[in-house]
Formats: C-alpha cells, sequence, structure tokens
C-alpha cells in the first residue's frame, strides 16, 4: 500500500512525516510506503533546517528531500491520503479526492499544528506528534491481522473471490464453507478490509487446502505466508495427518511459497483447470 501525507507547504510536517512513516515500515518489515506532498508549494523545495534536525535525532535522513506540489500527484496512485488538519481535508476534497481516502492525523486532539517559524524546540515536538500519529496509522490501516471468518464476512469474501478467482465461487457456495463445521476460511485484515482468506477442508485427518487469494494490491506483502501459517495451526488442533492441494503449473509463485511451506509435488492432473485449459500440479505436506 502507498501512503501519501500532505501538508501545506511539503517543507515541515508532511516530508517528516513520510521519513517517520518509512523507517516505521521498514522496521515492522511492511512493505507500504510513502510519499508527501503539498498543498501550496512549489516543487523542488528542500526540507526545512529545524525539520532536518529533528529528524536526524532519530535516524530519519530529509537531506536530500524535494518538495512535490499537489497538483503534480496523481491521487489514485494512493490507497491511503493522510493530512495534517481538517482544513486540508477539506481542501482536498474540493479537489474531488474521496472523503473515505483521506485521514486527519491526530483528529482527535486538532490535527498536527504547523511549526514553521518556530525553534528546533518547537519542531521536536511537531516531530513526536507526527511520530505518534503514524504509529496509529500503521496500527490500524497498515498491519496486516489474522482471525477465522464467519457469515457476518461473507460480503467481503465475496468480493475478493469475484476479484481473484478465473470461475468465482457463487454467494451460496461462500457461506456454505462459512457455515460448514469441517471447513474454515482464515481472513487476513488491515484495519477492517479483508485484503486475503484461504481455506481448509478436512475429512477425518485428511485436509485440503481448497483456496487462497490475496488482492492484488495488497501482494508481495508476506500476507498469503500469514495465511498459510494460520491455516497449519488449525490443521494441527484437528490433528490431521496431511493437506493437499491442486495448483496451475503455471503458477509458479505459488509453487513456490507452497514449497517454502513444506509441500511436495506428488503428480500432476491432465487439464484440470479451464479457461484457460492447464494441468494441475499436486502437491501434499505431511504433518504426522
Amino acid at each position: 500500500m502507498k501512503v501519501l501525507f500532505v501538508c501545506t507547504g511539503n517543507t515541515c510536517r508532511s516530508p517528516m512525516a513520510e521519513g517517520i512513516f518509512n523507517k516505521l515500515a521498514e522496521e515492522k518489515g511492511l512493505a507500504h510506503r510513502a510519499d508527501s506532498c503539498g498543498i501550496y508549494t512549489a516543487s523542488g523545495l528542500p526540507a526545512s533546517e529545524n525539520s532536518l534536525l529533528a529528524c536526524a535525532e532519530i535516524g530519519v535522513d530529509l537531506s536530500g528531500f524535494k518538495s512535490t506540489e499537489y497538483s503534480d500527484i496523481n491521487p489514485n496512485d494512493y490507497e491511503l491520503i493522510a493530512v495534517m488538519t481538517e482544513s486540508h481535508r477539506q481542501a482536498l476534497l474540493s479537489f474531488g479526492v474521496p472523503f473515505e481516502k483521506i485521514i486527519v492525523l491526530a483528529e482527535e486532539t486538532g490535527g498536527i499544528s504547523d511549526p514553521y517559524g518556530g525553534n528546533l524546540g518547537r519542531y521536536i515536538i511537531c516531530r513526536d506528534e507526527i511520530i505518534s500519529a503514524v504509529e496509529e496509522l500503521i496500527k490500524k490501516y497498515c498491519a496486516v491481522s489474522v482471525r477465522g471468518l464467519n457469515v457476518d464476512d461473507l460480503e467481503q469474501v465475496h468480493y475478493i473471490v469475484d476479484n481473484c478467482f478465473e470461475n468465482p465461487w457463487s454467494e451460496e457456495t461462500v457461506k456454505d464453507m462459512l457455515l460448514r463445521e469441517q471447513a474454515a476460511l482464515i481472513g487476513a485484515f488491515i484495519g477492517e478490509k479483508l485484503v486475503g482468506f484461504t481455506s481448509l477442508e478436512w475429512i477425518l485427518d485428511e485436509g485440503s487446502l481448497t483456496e487462497i487469494a490475496v488482492l492484488k494490491e495488497y501482494r508481495r506483502e508476506g500476507i498469503g505466508e500469514k495465511l498459510m501459517k494460520e491455516l497449519f495451526e488449525i490443521a494441527s488442533e484437528k490433528n490431521l495427518s496431511f493437506v493437499t492441494l491442486e495448483v496451475r503449473e503455471s503458477n509458479m509463485p505459488a509453487i513456490s511459497l507452497y514449497k517454502k511451506f513444506g509441500f511436495d509435488e506428488v503428480g500432476v492432473r491432465k487439464d484440470y483447470y479451464k479457461s484457460p485449459s492447464e494441468n494441475a500440479v499436486l502437491m501434499t505436506k505431511y504433518l504426522q
């Protein structure tokens, strides 16, 4: 996910937020990255001296930063836009940015006030406010949580099915899976948004990984691995002896993921998949 931080001049608050977010995301092993811009500025300006000094204290280097004017930004490139004050939000709304895409940092305390013209101490206070606000943003919108799914999640599961599968399950099939006693659907969430899921079915001690899907914009961020780990926790609780799956033989990223988790190729099913026609690789992981 890409985040855009917006302030007025893009030389103080939003550059600090951009640098702090990218540092925290890297430390937490998240693939999310941030940019910043200013609503009323010119492109190419450096970060203010006190912003440089305040961020240098915490290991964030803004020495190469150059400002970007909002008119040079495509807001559609970003899943989330974080502004410093309510007035910034109103400005973006007037530019046609959807309300649901915009958040105000530290909104409950009135946002992040402008330190422009203040001394270094004022900038350090502003920096620390931004750190707290960005940590909350990451916790709410970026950190991935994994849990079992139920019928309350039906609409979000069906959305992923429609967007990820060539031959998607019907809504009734999804609902049946969510209610089936010998099946478990596991979802990965960022905040309240379901971004991926996997499903496990079993008979006696034999398990089958029937589906795994992650929305395109959230792939290559380790979400599939988190889902697989939780799936095997459930397989262990159910005392399953093994788990099997089928995968298109051309789907090398998925095959690599399965091999990473101990699945071995055990056979091929000719022309198993349709639209387009393709062989299925059979894979098995023994648990006991």
